[in-house]
């Protein structure tokens, strides 16, 4: 018979707290979920987040570093690949290298990739200082600016446009995928009569994101 495996009561807290933090953060938003609701919510006594995390911004981390090294890995692991392909990146890696690996969480069966995805859509809307150092933390090995300026020639002198438009992708990928499988709004008359699929959903963002990049940065450049 199997030894039985020990489980590690500080690790169950532990993830208990960062699951209901999660949770909160992406049903109510960061500045309406009190640490005291966390507690609450996760049946722990009022010390034990502050031994564990010590504090709201840490919590935050700590939530982010679950997930997004893998997410970023595999970003890491597509843009590698598009560089090493000998040909021209174009806006469609760009789109694939912000939306695929998030999209998968998406079309996942665990609940818990769907849950980080509320809750990073709601740190991206809040534009949460943690969120925005993590993030640029974490893709600070994917030179995706200037890909985008390597495919579009003249880019390269205005950074701050194409910063600003992966950042625009960026909350539209966030906010889109945080809808994925959910009803249509009331006023989507059409999608109810006609659903699209959750992959369905997923093209369609990517064509819209791909058509974002053209569309301001081929514009901005023509416009000169």
């Amino acid at each position: 018979m199997p030894p039985r495996q020990r489980t590690n009561p500080s690790a169950q807290t532990r993830k208990r707290i960062l699951d209901t933090a999660e949770k909160l953060f992406g049903e109510r938003g960061v500045a309406a979920v009190s640490l005291r609701d966390i507690n609450r919510a996760a049946g722990i006594s009022q010390g034990v987040l502050h031994y564990h995390f010590g504090g709201r911004e840490a919590l935050i981390e700590a939530i982010l570093l679950r997930t997004l090294p893998t997410v970023n890995a595999e970003r890491r692991q597509i843009y590698d690949d598009v560089m090493a392909s000998g040909r021209a990146p174009d806006e469609r890696d760009a789109a694939a290298i912000l939306c695929l690996p998030l999209a998968r969480l998406s079309l996942g069966k665990a609940a818990a990739g769907r849950r980080f995805l509320r809750c990073l859509a709601r740190l991206s809307q809040e534009q949460n200082p943690v969120w925005a150092r993590v993030t640029r933390e974490q893709m600070r090995d994917i030179a995706l600016v200037e890909l985008l300026q390597t495919y579009i020639p003249g880019c390269d002198r205005d950074r701050g446009r194409v910063e600003w438009t992966i950042e625009m992708a960026m909350n539209v990928i966030h906010s889109t995928l945080n809808g994925i499988g959910r009803p249509p709004l009331g006023w989507q008359s059409g999608l109810a009569a006609n659903p699209m699929s959750a992959q369905q959903q997923i093209d369609a963002l990517m064509d819209f994101v791909c058509a974002g990049f053209r569309g301001v940065l081929v514009t901005a450049v023509a416009d000169r």
